[in-house]
């Protein structure tokens, strides 16, 4: 820990870290290497993030007793640590012991994240079933088939239906971050963006503000211009042919939400073990 709020103000704060090297910058110095260059020496690569006590015991005894693999261990230990924690709240923390004589410093050897006590919860898998449960809160898979079964046969949606589209890829885009399992959350980009190519689509090609319909049937559907029946004589080859082209896109479309939505579920249920 290199920062806390001070004792007697409440603005200031008590900050104790250094930046020391891991291979000395002068040849004089300790765990010097030879080898290395100036550039080197200098770089991100070869520095160490350490309370001032830390930073002044490696160098003892010209750094004999802390030699460079110990703290390039270090260093990829806690950057690893970091990475896994980033954005996290930890409400409680664990045992926190005085290290050695020589160091005042302190150290964390466990910090339990958002209360939940890695002996009793795996906090990824509540996290992930949670994030399920919402989910099927806002559409679940009978639902969401139907919606597409009729977008297939009709070229047709409910607006109530495409309510539910813009729902769900709005919970996909607030549903990331560090909790979620890396295989669920890939599967579930794949399905947000192949949702979001659909919803694209269904702005630029359907009517979403048809007038003729009463309240509460209201539909989006093709804009009219596309649409046609082989009873209409005024309907000219080009806009049959612009209907067939939409109707093929729809349909692919259509079909790989479908796919990426069944492998999403798949990865759930083996996440989830369900």
């Amino acid at each position: 820990m290199t920062l806390a709020p001070s004792k007697n103000d409440i603005l200031a704060a008590e900050y104790n870290g250094e930046v020391a090297h891991i291979t000395a910058a002068s040849p004089a110095g300790p765990r010097y290497n030879i080898a290395m260059s100036a550039k080197e020496r200098s770089g991100i690569d070869n520095s160490i993030f350490l309370c001032s006590n830390c930073a002044t015991l490696i160098d003892k005894n010209n750094g004999m007793d802390y030699p460079v693999e110990k703290l390039k261990l270090w260093k990829t230990k806690h950057e690893a640590w970091v990475k896994k924690n980033l954005n996290k709240r930890a409400d409680k923390v664990g045992e926190i012991s005085n290290m050695n004589n020589n160091n005042r410093g302190i150290i964390a050897k466990n910090v339990y994240i958002n209360s939940i006590l890695p002996s009793s919860v795996d906090s990824v898998k509540f996290h992930d079933s949670g994030m399920f449960t919402a989910m099927e809160k806002i559409c679940t898979e009978e639902k969401l088939m139907l919606i597409l079964n009729l977008l297939k046969d009709r070229a047709e949606c409910r607006i109530d239906d495409w309510d539910l589209f813009e729902s769900l890829s709005s919970f996909f885009d607030k549903s990331s971050n560090s909790y979620i399992n890396e295989d669920l959350e890939t599967s579930k980009n794949f399905l947000h963006k192949s949702l979001q190519v659909l919803i694209g689509f269904m702005l630029g090609n359907f009517d979403m503000h048809p007038y003729d319909q009463s309240v509460d049937n209201y539909k989006t559907k093709l804009k009219p211009e596309y649409v046609y029946s082989s009873s209409l004589l005024d309907v000219t080859p080009e806009q049959r042919k612009k209907y067939q082209e939409l109707s093929d896109s729809m349909l692919l479309l259509i079909d790989d939400l479908v796919m990426k939505y069944q492998i999403f579920r798949k990865t759930i249920k083996s996440v989830l073990h369900l």
